[in-house]
């Protein structure tokens, strides 16, 4: 049985629940019958009584080893008392920098505006120890409490500002600037907002759209525009700004859509609703001709690809300027534009990873589909290639490995290099499978007698066979798995362009499975310093309201 003490009354705004001065308090006495003999009853009371006082006060007369019979005929003993937390304080917030930060990038790359930002805690309400009155206190939660609850907002319209809560959502923001947790949001019967599945107090930020203008007319067809040079602009309205002309060049075997509801405003005009006399129309929605919003606040066009199973999905903005990705998924592409371009759609025999870096990873198509029903390109193409240069004690024990190993060598690179899956776990190459690594050589390392080189969990060095393409300044390896690696020139061998290294590098002590000596990391660390650390290549899930 539970005994807990909440203030009367909804959204408390600037002001805490605990120094309103009209606010009144119920305790509140749940018996936890579920047959109905107990009945759980809402007590007034005062600040600074105690909750004996209180049950006295209303002829509330239980006693720890009372029995009591339910309706079911199940006897039950009364054990006492206990006190818990019922209700939540909300005040408005003032973010800290690193807070500040993360909410400003989160609604710019939404295309969102703020509304009100609030701190949500726990009103807990207790004996203070000393004169055993009731007192109101503040209590945090964290997710590591494991607790988990929904909160429901009343007359949440009025403090926010807005007429219909439909399009509003929250996100928590961390106090050390992380990434805002985008919180689940319904409406009860009443309208009321509700954020489902909370897991911690703190600092909550309620956001909405932007009040985008459109180009659409009160009777529903396109604004006047005229088109010159593949840009659109509407004279009548320059607040709409340039709409760039994206053309799809597709090959027969792959099919296209632009799917709707990718914003919340008009990211997108197809051909087919442009003038009839316009020489661009297209009676045909999806034709391939299409205008995309310049500036899109945060927000892309998408557009919906398939292709044969057996291919991998190649595409690239062969003219003009933009950006093109599959954040959105592996048949999603996600695009932007500053100038009208050309998107060219193609299948290929293998998916090509790329990453910020320049490295590049292919793996071929085969056609299977795994037991979630992806095939290979849809499960790959969502990967993303890590290629960090390594450091510290992990370095200096790689490039131990390699000097005990191989004679000669002069100068070194170490780098981890693996697979992540769009929820950042690392990704294993599938077991008889391999993919070929494609690395931008430093600058100040020589392409003649260039080596990559393996080195596993237990110091074993492997030559990786690697081939050096000069024109492109890269290296390239094929693996079946993925650990350390070590770019290497090595002196007296007769790897480099357009050979392997396996049978030339000079071997020291004949083995390649000790570990030993690192005075040549010391020198390579130098190099090193300047190289930039690898990142995660623009390909993963992405999520938009």
């Amino acid at each position: 049985m539970t005994a807990g003490l909440a203030p009367t009354g909804a959204w408390a705004d600037d002001t805490a629940v605990s120094a309103q001065a009209d606010a009144s308090y119920q305790l509140s006495l749940y018996l936890n019958d579920p047959t109905g003999t107990l009945s759980n009853q809402s007590l007034s009371v005062t600040l600074g009584e105690t909750i004996d006082e209180v049950l006295a006060r209303y002829s509330i007369d239980y006693t720890a080893g009372q029995t009591v019979t339910f309706n079911d005929g199940t006897v039950h003993t009364f054990q006492g008392w206990t006190t818990g937390f019922e209700q939540l304080a909300f005040n408005t917030s003032t973010l800290n920098a690193a807070q500040q930060q993360a909410y400003d990038t989160h609604l710019a790359n939404g295309g969102f505006e703020g509304l009100k930002t609030v701190d949500i805690a726990f009103d807990e309400y207790l004996s203070d120890g000393s004169d055993g009155t009731l007192d109101v206190a503040q209590h945090d939660l964290a997710a590591s409490d494991g607790v988990t609850f929904d909160l429901t907002f009343y007359g949440l319209e009025d403090a926010l500002g807005v007429d219909d809560l439909t399009d509003v959502w929250a996100m928590r923001l961390p106090e050390d600037g992380g990434e805002p947790e985008t919180m689940s949001i319904t409406h009860d019967a009443s309208g009321n907002l509700v954020i489902n599945d909370m897991t911690a107090t703190g600092t909550y930020a309620f956001y909405t759209y932007k009040n985008v203008a459109e180009p659409w007319g009160a009777d529903g067809n396109l604004l006047p525009y005229t088109i010159e040079n593949g840009v659109m602009t509407f004279p009548d309205h320059p607040e709409l700004g340039a709409w760039y002309q994206l053309t799809v060049d597709a090959e027969d075997s792959i099919t296209f859509d632009n799917p709707g509801g990718s914003s919340a405003w008009t990211m997108t005009i197809d051909a087919a609703v442009l003038d009839e006399d316009d020489p661009l129309f297209s009676a045909t929605p999806g034709s391939g001709t299409y205008f995309v919003r310049g500036d899109g606040q945060g927000m892309s066009t998408n557009l919906w690809i398939e292709w044969p199973q057996n291919k991998a999905l190649s595409y690239e903005l062969s003219a003009g300027t933009g950006t093109v990705s599959r954040v959105g998924g592996p048949h999603t592409l996600t695009i932007n534009l500053s100038a009208p371009s050309t998107l060219k759609l193609r299948t290929a025999t293998e998916t090509v990873i790329a990453n910020e870096q320049g490295a590049m990873l292919s793996h071929t198509v085969t056609g299977a589909v795994d037991e979630a029903g992806r095939t290979d390109d849809e499960l790959w193409s969502m990967l993303s290639l890590v290629t960090d240069w390594l450091g510290g004690d992990v370095a200096d024990a790689a490039g131990s490995a390699v000097n005990t190993a191989i004679a000669g060598v002069t100068k070194m690179y170490v780098y981890g290099i693996h697979l992540e899956d769009p929820l950042g776990a690392e990704f294993t190459i599938p077991e008889g499978d391999q993919v070929t690594v494609t690395l931008p050589v430093p600058a100040d390392m020589s392409l003649e007698n260039l080596h990559v080189f393996h080195v596993a969990d237990d110091g074993t060095v492997t030559d990786m066979n690697a081939t050096v393409n000069a024109d492109a300044g890269t290296v390239s390896f094929t693996t079946s798995h993925f650990s350390t690696f070590v770019l290497a020139n090595v002196a007296g061998s007769t790897g480099g362009t357009g050979s392997t290294a396996d049978s030339n590098a000079p071997s020291a002590g004949g083995t390649l499975a000790e570990t030993g000596d690192a005075a040549l990391i010391a020198c390579a660390g130098a190099a090193l310093s300047g190289l930039a650390g690898a990142g995660l290549v623009g390909a993963g899930f992405k999520r938009r309201k």
